[in-house]
């Protein structure tokens, strides 16, 4: 018997926009995964759409054109229509990352066995034309925080999909798809994370009204969990969002904004408080003042370099002496990972082909039991798998197989660690 076809519902809701919608459907027919349903919702345009939309009918499954009450209420009425084991959302103005998008996303479906909603980055296209990577969290936890990846970077099991409609009630008018998110969450569906560029969208919309959004957020979440933590922490979250940008709309008060969180967030923990001789008092600023994961037994020891903020250090871990943690995209550090003295950890750099010198940046995965040796470096992207081993001065370009052995520049595989390994690494010494 052969392997069970997957069919992948992929949903496109528009209104309206007859300058966008011909580049998401290409985006969705030019696919290489041969099993796509095409749904197409259309709010009863009059501009023009609908005739882009006749144009490709032969090559969509479904499409209608008829009035809606919102997004959502078109969203909902695709869903409807669907029969796919998965359902996706690529709405008018947005484009998956390139044409091997869902046979890759179906691909790490079967491999981390058929969650309830899997997700990947997405990447923002500014007014500018210029393209920035919104790298997706790597910790569902975090959406008791607000969303950690946008709603078309994600795959949903499509009977889930049907039992669950957006809520379209006026007052989850932008935030409907969160609070799908998190409901499932909150029922404790598997949701997984896929390190794969999955969408490109538009800035711009309801959605781009960031204060907005974060107080429809915290509302959404008070909502399954209404305690007191999280009022408090949605609510002085919005005021500081509040001050950040009512900051930026003067030049002098954000170059004040930006001289304070530089001292704060660069200068002090980099130039003072990584020379503290006191885990306590490292730990207890890069944690507070920082936000730095640091878990049960992990120690960063001193002289340690920190650029940005999205670092998590997992349990019994160690960060030797003299390291640099790039932390302006994720880094995920596992249990009992042990960083040998200056080695660099790389998340962001620029683009050397792009005309701009564009910024990218990609998050660093280190699973458990990983050993880097001094003076290694690890480069944006990287996934390094359990229990291997990176040798003293390789430059690790690309992902490292688990248990495999690296070395040299560009890392190559040079052997195998056994895979029984059962050892703590915490190591907490005075004054380090």
């Amino acid at each position: 018997m052969g392997e069970e076809v997957v069919t992948v519902s992929v949903i496109t809701v528009v209104y309206n926009a007859i300058s966008t919608i011909e580049k998401t459907i290409l985006s969705v027919l030019n696919q290489t995964y041969p099993d796509i349903e095409y749904v197409v919702i259309d709010g009863a345009s009059t501009d023009g759409t609908v005739d882009v939309i006749k144009k490709y009918s032969d090559k969509i499954a479904i499409w209608a054109s008829e009035p809606d009450k919102g997004i959502f209420d078109a969203m909902n009425k695709g869903i409807l229509r669907t029969n796919g084991s998965l359902v996706n959302f690529m709405n008018s103005g947005d484009t998956f990352y390139d044409n091997c998008v869902v046979e890759d996303m179906v691909k790490g479906w079967k491999e981390n066995n058929c969650p309830d909603i899997l997700y990947g980055n997405a990447w923002i296209e500014h007014l500018s034309g210029k393209l920035e990577r919104l790298s997706a969290g790597r910790n569902p936890n975090d959406l008791r925080k607000g969303p950690v990846f946008r709603h078309g970077a994600m795959f949903v099991n499509g009977l889930l999909q049907k039992q669950y409609l957006f809520n379209t009630e006026k007052k989850y008018k932008i935030c409907a798809d969160f609070d799908f998110i998190y409901h499932m969450y909150f029922l404790g569906k598997r949701i997984v994370v896929h390190d794969r560029d999955v969408l490109i969208y538009s800035d711009g919309g309801a959605s781009s009204n960031i204060l907005e959004c974060a107080r429809l957020n915290g509302m959404v979440v008070m909502s399954y969990t209404p305690k007191i933590k999280y009022r408090v922490f949605f609510s002085v979250y919005y005021i500081l969002l509040w001050l950040k940008l009512s900051l930026k709309k003067s030049k002098f008060t954000y170059t004040v904004y930006l001289f304070f969180t530089r001292f704060f967030w660069h200068y002090l923990p980099n130039y003072l408080v990584a020379y503290v001789p006191f885990y306590f008092l490292r730990h207890g600023y890069y944690r507070f003042i920082c936000g730095i994961k640091i878990a049960k037994g992990a120690s960063i020891h001193m002289r340690a370099y920190i650029r940005g903020r999205r670092i998590r250090l997992g349990k019994n871990s160690i960060v030797n002496h003299s390291c640099m943690l790039d932390g302006r995209d994720i880094i995920s550090i596992g249990e009992n990972v042990s960083i040998s003295p200056y080695v660099h950890i790389i998340t962001a750099s620029h683009d050397a082909n792009s005309s701009d010198f564009a910024y990218v940046s990609k998050p660093v995965i280190i699973e458990d039991y990983v050993w880097l040796g001094s003076r290694a470096t690890v480069l944006p992207g990287v996934t390094i798998g359990k229990g291997a081993v990176v040798a003293t001065g390789a430059v690790v370009t690309k992902n490292v197989d688990p248990y495999a052995v690296v070395a040299g520049v560009p890392a190559r595989k040079i052997g195998e660690r056994p895979e029984n390994l059962q050892y703590n690494t915490k190591w907490v010494p005075f004054f380090d």
